[in-house]
């Protein structure tokens, strides 16, 4: 059985879900590595919620997206086409490197 889930994502959606679930999610999803966390906790938590003013408009947009939300942990493949940039592949990547940030990007 596939658990097909959209953005946002329930807490008691998540709860529901077991180790080795298939799961179908749709909607937003940002990929962020470990410097794009690494960011998140030294600009935006520990600043408590008090971000530079440069960077207000981003903090609001990713504090209402990722509430519920979902970050897949990817090394992107991207090209630069006519100065514009196009993703090319996606692929998965180990969440070791986030692991340091994880806690405090999730709460």
């Amino acid at each position: 059985m596939i658990h097909k889930l959209t953005v946002p994502i329930s807490d008691e959606a998540i709860s529901a879900l077991h180790v080795g679930d298939q799961v179908e999610v749709s909607g937003v999803i940002f990929t962020a590595r470990d410097a794009a966390h690494k960011y998140m906790v030294e600009e935006f938590i520990k600043t408590g919620g008090n971000p530079p003013q440069s960077e207000e408009a981003l903090y609001e947009l990713l504090k209402e997206k990722l509430n519920g939300g979902v970050i897949y942990h990817c090394g992107p493949v991207v090209a630069k086409e006519d100065d514009q940039w196009r993703f090319v592949a996606a692929g998965p990547t180990t969440s070791i490197r986030e692991e340091v940030y994880q806690d405090q990007v999730i709460e």
